[in-house]
């Protein structure tokens, strides 16, 4: 694999939160044109208790930059069931989705949790006609579930494969055997008979390390890869991963047709990001989960210092593609 990345400048932090002990992580970043971007991340709404909802922000380019609206909390937990404790991990498409007779242009991946050891993890879906919302939750989720009694399913990332309903889903999995990174071929063009494939279980040739967290995945269709960043060295005390990795890896390797051989392109560490916690990645995209321009790997960490979660912070570094 001939792709390699160049990281450009250190990291710009987009947005603070408002006053108080509020935490800011897990983005994804959707780009819908050169002028406006959007981020959906995990947030606490009442400041000082550590309970995970769904914020956004709108991005707009002007000639200072780009500027960054007032959150608004896209989903919260549930009052009873499988995501009533925390929602998180957030991950926005654009399609066609058939859900109680009405097709919705924009879905919402995430992980809801029941649990307040924040294990059984599983993944749900959201509707909305606006990447705005309002945001409806799926009656039937979870779509993907996970173990009870361990970390289960979640941080997952999703490329649309027809632009439409049909999606590769790629996420972590853990169980009492330990934990993986998954693909599977998905259709979600009607919610009443949605179909979540047999997934293929992704090998970890070529990483750094044999215990990374997968975070988030794009697809380069010029190359015909997925970039994948994935985090380790967890520090239980901050909360947070030391040390964030971002990898390629042939896009005939999600269906399991070549072995999964990871190319390392970077490991963000201290060093680099000039942060003591870099935890829970994502890459910038487009609305359907390729990379946004075939020339950089737009790259938003969650930040953060020794002082526990209220230091968290949605920043970005950028890395010139080679190859």
């Amino acid at each position: 694999m001939a792709v390699s990345i160049q990281l450009d400048g250190g990291l710009t932090e987009l947005f603070a939160p408002a006053p108080g002990e509020f935490y800011n992580y897990a983005p994804c970043v959707v780009q819908t044109d050169e002028n406006t971007k959007y981020v959906f991340y995990c947030t606490n709404k009442d400041s000082g208790i550590i309970v995970d909802y769904i914020g956004w922000r709108k991005g707009t380019r002007t000639d200072q930059g780009w500027i960054w609206s007032e959150e608004t909390h896209a989903l919260g937990p549930g009052d009873t069931g499988w995501d009533c404790i925390h929602v998180c991990d957030p991950d926005v498409l654009k399609g066609e989705f058939l859900y109680e007779g009405h097709v919705y242009g924009w879905a919402l991946f995430y992980l809801g949790c029941d649990r307040l050891d924040c294990n059984h993890n599983q993944i749900g879906m959201a509707f909305a006609d606006s990447i705005e919302g309002p945001w409806v939750k799926f009656s039937g989720n979870p779509v993907v579930s996970g173990a009870e009694l361990y970390w289960g399913t979640g941080q997952c990332s999703e490329v649309s494969l027809d632009r439409k309903g049909k999606f590769k889903l790629i996420y972590r999995d853990a169980d009492a055997a330990g934990h993986y990174y998954k693909a599977a071929d998905c259709d979600f063009s009607d919610m009443s008979s949605y179909l979540v494939g047999e997934p293929v279980t992704l090998g970890q040739n070529g990483m750094p390390a044999v215990d990374l967290c997968m975070s988030h995945v794009a697809y380069d269709p010029i190359r015909n890869l997925y970039y994948m960043m994935a985090e380790k060295d967890w520090d239980g005390t901050v909360r947070c991963c030391r040390e964030l990795v971002v990898s390629a890896v042939a896009a005939e390797a999600l269906d399991g047709t070549v072995p999964s051989e990871w190319t390392t392109l970077a490991v963000l560490t201290e060093q680099i990001t000039g942060k003591y916690g870099n935890h829970n990645p994502a890459i910038g995209r487009d609305p359907y989960g390729y990379i946004v321009n075939p020339d950089e790997l737009d790259m938003f960490i969650s930040s953060g210092e020794q002082t526990y979660i209220w230091s968290f912070r949605i920043c970005e570094i950028t890395g010139k593609l080679q190859g």
